[in-house]
């Protein structure tokens, strides 16, 4: 199934180009919050951080030397991932 499937009835230009949502953009605009917050976290973006003596002490745990945080992608990129995990499922994978 192709990711350009148009989502409403389409409108053709007088260029004779198809105009108009794809279903892909729909699911991105129909993502909710909890959908969003899902897919912001980008574990292939890793950072090791450094945690300092200081630092340790404030979260209460002397034993912490470091840690790694995670990228988020943006709000724009977790919406069209979610669309794209929903095209995957309406092909069924």
């Amino acid at each position: 199934m192709r990711n350009d499937q148009n989502a409403f009835p389409v409108t053709y230009g007088s260029d004779g180009v198809e105009h108009g949502m794809t279903l892909r953009d729909y699911f991105a605009a129909s993502a909710n919050e909890a959908d969003i917050a899902q897919y912001m976290l980008n574990k292939e973006d890793k950072t090791w951080v450094p945690v300092t003596q200081n630092m340790a002490k404030s979260v209460g745990n002397q034993s912490l030397q470091g840690y790694y945080r995670y990228g988020y992608h943006s709000r724009e990129k977790a919406r069209y991932l979610y669309a794209d995990a929903m095209m995957e499922a309406r092909n069924g994978n």
